[in-house]
């Protein structure tokens, strides 16, 4: 999968999920979804800027139970 693919479906999901959802503030969705969050480790917090769409959308999914 390509990354626009996997950016388009990413997008998909926190479609459906805030239609689902419509008194969440977009921060809320993204958290929910667990797209951000604070993964603290030793050496302070985890930096997921780098990371690939495709594996944020395998992450989600996984989550989702998709």
């Amino acid at each position: 999968m390509k990354r626009l693919e996997a950016n388009l479906e990413i997008l998909k999901i926190i479609r459906e999920y805030a239609k689902a959802n419509p008194d969440l503030r977009f921060h809320q969705i993204l958290w929910n979804l667990r797209i951000i969050d604070l993964k603290y480790q030793e050496d302070g917090i985890e930096d997921r800027y780098n990371e690939e769409s495709t594996k944020t959308l395998a992450d989600l999914q996984k989550r989702s139970d998709r």
